[in-house]
């Protein structure tokens, strides 16, 4: 098997999310499987992640953040290409729309294949129609810097489609896994007289717990 110098870039790994524990559980995988891993970040918080114990390179950029910064995004942008040029990875995996943005640029400029990872379009339903009608012409700009892209679900590649985001051939949906569960009794399906709900997800606004609880209100011909 060939040995891979695989850079995972993010723009940022100071709270814990989906796409966060994305990158964590990829970079520990891939670096297992014998490459060369590098995660790259704007803000980053090192106690929540395991990245250091597995000995895991992480560069911080400090000017790459969420928010848009002209001044501060093409600060980010110098800054990444400095990054790449020292590592000169073989491919570059990118995650969440600024780094994304960002990161294929650079990856296409030093003619590096470069992947991006829709962990949820954001001009997805839900999101503010501005911040949507933004987002897609971010997002239709760049695909072009774009080796391929990934989505983790056949109804973001449906959308990406629709919205001719790019290609089908760049498209391709990989779902999100985890480890097997061994079976346990306290794992079992009981079954209860009251139904039991799950929700798991972080308390962030796009979330919308409280539109669950409210839902909920309204449910009828539950016991």
């Amino acid at each position: 098997m060939a040995v891979l110098k695989i850079v995972q870039l993010i723009t940022r790994m100071d709270k814990i999310g989906g796409a966060q524990k994305h990158v964590e559980a990829l970079a520990i995988q891939l670096k297992q499987d014998g490459h060369e891993v590098t995660v790259v970040t704007g803000s980053y918080q090192p106690s929540l992640w395991r990245l250091q114990e597995e000995k895991i390179t992480v560069i911080p950029i400090p000017a790459m953040q969420r928010a848009i910064h002209l001044t501060k995004d093409f600060q980010a942008f110098l800054q990444l290409r400095t990054v790449f040029k020292s590592i000169q990875p073989d491919v570059v995996a990118t995650h969440s729309s600024k780094a994304g943005v960002i990161g294929r640029i650079v990856g296409s400029l030093l003619r590096i294949p470069t992947v991006f990872t829709a962990h949820s379009w954001s001009f997805t339903e839900g999101v503010p129609q501005k911040k949507q009608v933004l987002y897609y012409r971010m997002e239709k700009s760049v695909q072009r810097f774009t080796t391929k892209i990934i989505t983790v679900s056949d109804y973001d590649r449906e959308l990406a489609l629709m919205k001719k985001v790019a290609p089908a051939h760049k498209l391709l949906t990989i779902h999100n896994g985890i480890a097997p569960i061994d079976s346990h009794s306290s794992t079992e399906k009981t079954f209860t007289e009251q139904p039991v709900i799950v929700m798991v997800a972080r308390f962030e606004v796009p979330k919308r717990q409280d539109l669950l609880l409210e839902v909920l209100t309204e449910l009828t011909d539950v016991p």
